[in-house]
């Protein structure tokens, strides 16, 4: 989406961001790249037992896509997480915001930190580790290099997967194949016409794994520092994100109300009313993983923000349409 003012040209870029947002909903946002990292091996290996060479090329397409929405979406978190990373917006290139931008900002539609990370390139491994760096102050590739070292929880059954170990040299270049790949797929097609070894295939998966995983830790240990150490500090922290995203809830509704007929109305009621049964009921089924624990009452607040706020972007999307 794009619009020309004089010799510039702009994207409603909050728009293409909500859609994003959307579509990825469906994915539980801590550890949805970890997920799609598993069913990619399991791609790699039904790989082995096709005669489609033409198939394997975009295994490098794949395992960048989702090297790419990490980074994004661990910089908006640490963006939005605020003071010292959010101060240091000015050192990266932003394009200007459209009105349309200004206002979606506004109704919390997209977090600055998402409208930020966005805006950044993710084409190649250095474009990822300048961006980092910058907010992060610091070399990111040399930090993940003796990340796991410092990381308390590595040697937990919470461990996300390998990190970068000993050979760092040989995860990057591994990686910056892999986006050399990508990068040779799309722009001109596949390179060749023999298939791309398993055994190759599986070497980058592992080298965008490590890089994740490490990253994981590295984006974790700022971010846990402005997480409440106490369950009642965090039990207050999750309160307040669900009663912040019903009220975003009840925002959009009355926003809805006002552009439907009577008839309409009625029908978004006895929707609304059926919903909050619904997200009621789903919340503490998601509670119950912890039943009798201090966790409960945190992961019932935690599970109704997202419900809520994902019943926000549904009926926002109804709201374009009235």
């Amino acid at each position: 989406m794009a619009k020309t003012l004089g010799r510039r040209t702009t994207r409603e870029r909050a728009a293409e961001i909500a859609a994003s947002k959307e579509r990825l909903s469906e994915w539980p946002r801590a550890i949805r790249h970890l997920l799609r990292l598993e069913q990619l091996r399991d791609d790699i290996s039904a790989l082995a037992d096709q005669r489609c060479a033409e198939l394997t090329w975009y295994i490098p397409v794949a395992l960048i896509s989702c090297t790419e929405s990490f980074f994004k979406d661990a910089i908006a978190r640490l963006l939005d997480s605020g003071s010292p990373y959010i101060d240091r917006v000015a050192d990266l290139k932003l394009q200007p915001l459209s009105i349309r931008d200004f206002r979606a900002l506004s109704d919390h539609q997209v977090s600055l930190g998402e409208f930020v990370a966005y805006q950044q390139s993710y084409s190649s491994l250095e474009s990822i580790a300048r961006v980092v760096s910058t907010i992060a102050d610091c070399d990111l590739l040399a930090e993940l290099k003796s990340i796991e070292e410092r990381m308390p929880w590595s040697t937990t059954p919470l461990h996300p997967g390998p990190v970068i170990g000993d050979d760092p040299g040989r995860v990057y270049e591994s990686v910056k194949e892999c986006f050399r790949l990508r990068h040779a797929v799309c722009h001109e097609g596949p390179p060749s016409r023999e298939a791309v070894t398993c055994t190759r295939l599986e070497l980058m998966h592992e080298a965008v794994q490590a890089l994740i995983s490490a990253s994981f830790y590295f984006f974790s240990c700022r971010l846990l520092a402005h997480v409440p150490a106490s369950h009642q500090e965090r039990l207050a922290v999750r309160k307040k994100e669900a009663d912040d995203a019903e009220q975003e809830l009840q925002e959009v509704c009355v926003s809805l109300e006002q552009t439907l007929s009577p008839s309409r109305r009625t029908l978004l009621a006895r929707a609304q009313e059926a919903w909050l049964a619904y997200s009621e009921q789903s919340s503490i089924l998601a509670a119950s993983t912890f039943e009798g624990g201090l966790m409960e009452r945190e992961e019932y607040f935690h599970y109704l923000a997202y419900m809520r706020r994902s019943r926000a972007s549904q009926l926002r999307a109804l709201l374009t349409l009235a």
